[in-house]
């Protein structure tokens, strides 16, 4: 073993390993369950255009949280084997 293969290395593909990960799965579902509750009550007391335009507030806020668990200006550094 080299010491290159003891220690953690930056990667170029950081996010994508990390959006593949189950707890970065489990927090986009927890987002969206909680975006998605907190729309679903002003959803049922609008009518039929404002809920339209509320459909892409709710995805814009869906995406607005989940672009922060895997920023692209971000390192990501692999774990030691």
């Amino acid at each position: 073993m080299t010491g290159r293969d003891r220690y953690p290395a930056f990667v170029a593909d950081g996010q994508q390993r990390l959006r593949q990960t189950s707890g970065y799965k489990q927090a986009v579902a927890d987002i969206e369950r909680e975006v998605h509750a907190q729309f679903a009550e002003r959803l049922k007391r609008v009518g039929p255009i404002s809920r339209f335009v509320l459909f892409f507030c709710r995805r814009r806020e869906v995406a607005r949280r989940v672009s922060k668990l895997a920023p692209t200006e971000t390192l990501y550094v692999s774990s030691a084997p």
